[in-house]
């Protein structure tokens, strides 16, 4: 790994921890999903979108209508998918009637990751663990 690879995902840390709001239980509260921004691998960073909790996990990222970020695709050299938390929510409470299902979002960079959950603690987004990257 370079050091610009490095400094990436540094950087990709510090926009995760801007987002959050840690509780007691350790889980931490996704303060603007409007903002948050995902995508299906930017080079450095995937994400893999599930409907369901961890006992009945059904891949949605094939259901989702995902953005082409062509400025964002510049500094990979390849334009990819994305879509904000919020965006995510509302494409599959279209999908489901108005009503959205719980979904659990694996996210991996090398070194680390994220679990985030959406309608398993109400309304709100939530980062439920994290990971130790694919590296």
């Amino acid at each position: 790994m370079d050091i610009q690879e490095a400094n990436k995902m540094l950087d990709e840390a510090d926009k995760m921890q801007m987002f959050m709001e840690k509780n007691d239980s350790g889980s931490r509260k996704i303060e603007h999903p409007e903002d948050y921004e995902l995508c299906t691998f930017d080079g450095v960073t995937a994400a893999t979108v599930y409907i369901g909790g961890f006992a009945n996990l059904k891949l949605a990222n094939g259901s989702l209508k995902w953005r082409i970020d062509k400025a964002m695709g510049e500094q990979c050299y390849n334009p990819y998918n994305v879509l904000t938390l919020k965006e995510i929510q509302t494409q599959l409470s279209n999908q489901y009637g108005g009503h959205c299902p719980m979904i659990t979002i694996f996210m991996e960079s090398p070194l680390s990751g994220a679990i985030l959950q959406y309608g398993n603690y109400g309304d709100d987004w939530w980062q439920v663990g994290s990971l130790m990257g694919y590296a």
